[in-house]
């Protein structure tokens, strides 16, 4: 391991005799990104001063930082922090179904930052009126498994209000 401008790096060659190959690769993880850099030859055709230009041409430039602002969806009547608009998301015809309850309505909104490559959803059922719970906390644990996908692990589970509105904000791994 290695450090490339803090950043953790990773150089990683070798080659294969039997193949008449070789490879260079230069690995940098900086936050929520990967870079790979990669270098795939013949070692006949190996000419090491053009590697070396390519893996020292690799720069990297500052993030567009976007500051975190109330965002709204009229139409759905919510708004929350986000860095982005929030937008709906239209399912398409191929996508596995998260409902958790069929016969329910579950909208999805997400506010995408591609920059940082982060994502921030909130999802928005209807109940049908004539279906009861004692409180809100007993409507999350009845129905947990719905924002669960492929053995997820609750990071955090904690109250949260937006105003007058009362909610629980689950963080996932």
């Amino acid at each position: 391991m290695m450090e490339y401008k803090g950043f953790p790096a990773l150089k990683f060659d070798g080659h294969s005799k039997e193949r008449d190959i070789f490879y260079k690769s230069f690995i940098v993880n900086r936050g929520n990104r990967v870079y790979v850099l990669m270098v795939i030859g013949s070692n006949t055709g190996l000419n090491n001063a053009d590697i070396q230009k390519f893996m020292d041409s690799f720069t990297l430039t500052d993030y567009q930082h976007k500051d975190l602002k109330k965002q709204y969806e009229n139409e759905a009547g919510f708004y929350s922090t986000a860095s982005n608009p929030i937008t709906e998301i239209i399912k398409d015809s191929l996508e596995l179904n998260f409902d958790y309850n069929p016969g329910t309505t579950r909208k999805r909104y997400i506010s995408y930052n591609s920059d940082e490559v982060i994502s921030y959803q909130v999802y928005k059922d209807a109940i049908s009126p004539y279906q009861w719970y004692s409180n809100d906390s007993a409507l999350y644990e009845q129905h947990p498994g719905g924002f669960r996908v492929y053995n997820d692990s609750v990071v955090s589970y904690k109250n949260v209000s937006n105003g007058k509105l009362k909610g629980i904000e689950t963080n996932y791994l």
